[in-house]
């Protein structure tokens, strides 16, 4: 439970540095896909885990057709398009 909260603290930081300089209220701050993609971009290029790449496709290739629509689906989805767009 300490890991899930460290990660949790990681990117309520990572989504922070994001935003930093933008002058908008925050509570009106709405995020797109577009957003999305460039939040997970940045937080993907700022963790240092080695062979991420391979580690996300093999959790793509053997997850179930369920998971695929499932909230982890979507983000194991965004997480894959977001690498795809840095390794471009």
């Amino acid at each position: 439970m300490g890991l899930i909260a460290q990660i949790s603290n990681q990117i309520k930081n990572d989504i922070d540095d994001f935003w930093r300089g933008v002058n908008v209220a925050r509570d009106k701050l709405v995020l797109d896909g577009e957003n999305l993609i460039l939040i997970y971009e940045y937080i993907l290029a700022k963790c240092l885990v080695r062979d991420l790449y391979a580690h996300i496709q093999l959790c793509f290739e053997f997850s179930t057709p369920f998971l695929k629509t499932t909230k982890l689906g979507y983000c194991l989805t965004t997480i894959q398009m977001a690498m795809t767009m840095l390794t471009d």
